[in-house]
């Protein structure tokens, strides 16, 4: 290993022993708490008896029943990174440089390795893009502002005048079991579900959502019925205000994601049980769109029309077109799907708009804040002008974004950012990845930004471009799905909107772009739904955030224009999760998270993160350094996938204009399969 390298780590477990960190762990009978230890003994004393002894646990421990994953996951760390330190020093004169300050300032022991000096050095070697933010947070601001910029030079001639008709309006409810401790029997549920339920919570969980819906919870709890509420209740203000006519419904199609296979069958019936106990929806429409529905939509429509009109295969279709699994998946299929209903089922969209469930639109706020209601910033010219971006590129804002503001802050004003600058001392993994500090810099940056006459950026001749984007609040024109062809892959967890513009850089001459629509501000309400913190989802979330860092750092190295372009423009916060060294990264902020949870005595956290990740960790490590069937052939195989799609959606279009027989057939079979997913509300 590296022996700066080693100096740097031996100062930050130094800086653990002399805060208690360590107490009791080294010989703790907690055993992945003792091979996490090991594991860091090993990185840091190559040569000598203590890492010896250290990796001696790992070896003896790699053949146990109960223990051998975590340790040959962390024997297999100690080679990755120091093959990775390696090659960064061996490849990279300034990564040489940072690396040797930095263990030179450190042995001198001129101040705490705590202190904001030491911190911004160790920043400059895992976590550049943090660096000198705090210190300056006005200018750091300021300059991303400017980087964001961009001249308008055309607007868009074909805007969205009726929100109503024009726009798909989508979101995704996430279903998953009640906790464990929850007695079945006790639940609103009829018997044959609660049946079905016991056998599932007995299944293999096959994906982790950030806060999903436990089936069974109290209806006033439902995060599906307070997201549909705020809806009907925003389109209500709408229609008060003349932008809705009356006798005009609004679509809202929804995907129907499960964590557990079993619960395939019973999701929806139960989402229909919880609507028929209230009102909603009254002024729009629903349709529930589940895996199994969107399968056959690939095999009547997509699949027989590549093969009509195409002479292609398309059973690849199935991999990319669809709502369970990764986060990703579904994304792509809300705004894929847009195109699909353009052309088949209701030729006036002209766009989709993602709404999360536990957002709403404060409409009175917005009119007395921007004096635009919701559906007046949808209207705006902006959204699908052409621009030239900071750099002289030309850019096309097909795509828009909103902002958030959190439920307990909006009396503060509806420009109040819902992430802001983090105060206190850092914990252990904070030093080498702290995301939270240029999330709070571009949630003020890009997000906050307001377009005042007088000011240079006027919303009239220059806008704001976004990056960092959320998950709602986000929309795509048709137009720009046909010509940009954007998609984030199936195998996403986090940030899967922030991706979606990845697939698209520098494929055209324009890039696409978002808008930044300023004053388009959803009321975010997570404390309504706001659980104790479960074990499983908190580490489950941290797990993902660990495998971002892999994914970003993988997958960028594929993208047309290099890694070293793409990163340029992610900075700092979406771009702050392509790392340099993402496996050293990654392995430290698991371990040093670990030992922090044990110190604040959340012990059986601390061995789930490690027994957890160590399970995910390995599987998205090889995924991501496997030559053949990894992250980059699948990434090629799935671009591929949605070329084909894209190029079958433009034949069916074609086939329709022209009144083809098979094309007309598959349009009947289309709105055959939309009718059945249609939510039917009694009376009607």
């Amino acid at each position: 290993m590296n022996n700066s390298f080693i100096t740097i780590i031996n100062a930050i477990i130094d800086m653990f022993k002399n805060e208690g960190f360590l107490k009791d762990i080294d010989n703790s009978t907690n055993m992945p708490l003792k091979l996490t230890h090991a594991f860091l003994g090993a990185v840091t004393n190559e040569n000598g008896m203590e890492n010896r002894g250290a990796t001696g646990i790992l070896s003896s421990e790699s053949n146990s029943h109960l223990w051998g994953d975590i340790a040959k996951f962390y024997l297999n760390g100690v080679s990755l990174i120091k093959e990775e330190i390696e090659q960064r020093v061996n490849g990279d004169d300034d990564f040489l440089t940072r690396l040797e300050s930095l263990a030179h300032f450190l042995s001198e022991g001129q101040c705490s390795i705590s202190e904001q000096m030491a911190v911004e050095k160790l920043w400059s070697l895992f976590f550049p893009e943090g660096c000198s933010i705090l210190p300056d947070k006005s200018s750091a601001e300021q300059a991303l502002r400017d980087k964001r910029r961009v001249k308008i030079t055309t607007l868009n001639p074909d805007t969205v005048t009726d929100p109503a008709s024009e726009i798909l309006f989508t979101s995704n409810v996430l279903i998953t079991v009640p906790p464990e401790c929850v007695k079945i029997e006790n639940l609103n549920l009829s018997n044959p579900v609660k049946e079905h339920l016991a056998r599932i919570m007995k299944e293999e969980q096959l994906y982790w959502f950030d806060h999903p819906m436990e089936m069974g919870a109290d209806t006033e709890n439902s995060e599906f019925i307070y997201g549909l509420k705020g809806f009907d209740d925003a389109l209500n203000f709408e229609r008060e205000r003349g932008n809705l006519p009356c006798g005009s419904n609004p679509l809202m199609l929804m995907s129907v994601s499960v964590t557990h296979g079993g619960l395939h069958n019973i999701a929806v019936p139960y989402l229909e049980g919880l609507l028929k106990e209230t009102n909603c929806p009254d002024n729009f429409d629903l349709c529930l769109f589940t895996e199994k529905d969107t399968q056959e939509m690939v095999r009547d429509v997509l699949e027989p029309a590549a093969e009509g009109f195409l002479n292609r295969n398309a059973s690849d279709l199935m991999l990319i077109f669809g709502v369970d699994g990764e986060y990703g998946r579904h994304y792509s299929f809300l705004k894929a799907v847009a195109l699909f209903w353009n052309t088949l089922i209701d030729e006036r969209v002209k766009a989709t708009f993602k709404i999360d469930l536990d957002q709403v639109f404060p409409q009175d706020e917005l009119v007395r804040g921007t004096g635009k209601s919701a559906f007046e910033h949808l209207k705006t010219g902006l959204w699908g002008a052409t621009g030239i971006d900071s750099q002289g590129a030309p850019v096309e804002l097909g795509m828009i974004a909103g902002a958030l503001v959190n439920n307990d802050d909006i009396i503060k004003g509806l420009f109040t950012p819902d992430v802001t600058y983090p105060s206190g001392a850092l914990k252990p993994d904070e030093m080498i990845f702290f995301s939270r500090l240029p999330q709070a810099l571009s949630t003020e940056a890009e997000m906050m930004t307001r377009y005042n006459e007088g000011s240079p950026i006027n919303g009239m001749e220059e806008c704001i471009e976004r990056i960092h984007v959320t998950g709602g609040t986000t929309g795509i024109l048709v137009e720009d799905l046909k010509r940009h062809r954007p998609f984030t892959p199936s195998f996403i967890g986090r940030a899967e909107d922030q991706v979606y513009i990845i697939s698209t850089l520098f494929n055209r001459p324009e890039r696409l772009a978002y808008l930044h629509e300023a004053g388009l501000i959803m009321r975010h309400d997570k404390e309504s739904f706001a659980r104790a913190e479960v074990m499983n989802t908190q580490v489950g979330k941290l797990i993902g955030d660990y495998i971002r860092v892999l994914n970003f750092s993988t997958l960028s190295k594929f993208i047309p224009g290099n890694r070293d372009r793409v990163k340029r423009l992610m900075d700092p916060y979406t771009g702050c999760f392509i790392s340099q060294i993402p496996l050293t990264v990654v392995y430290l902020r698991l371990a040093f998270k670990a030992i922090s949870l044990a110190h604040e005595g959340k012990i059986n956290w601390a061995s789930e993160l490690i027994c957890s990740g160590a399970k995910r960790l390995s599987a998205a490590i090889d995924f991501c350094l496997r030559k053949d069937n990894g992250l980059k052939g699948q990434y090629e195989k799935e671009r591929k996938a949605w070329r084909l799609y894209y190029d079958t959606m433009s034949a069916l279009d074609d086939s329709i204009s022209t009144q083809n027989p098979l094309g007309l057939t598959l349009r009947e079979k289309a709105r055959n399969i939309v009718n059945r997913c249609m939510v039917k509300k009694r009376g009607r």
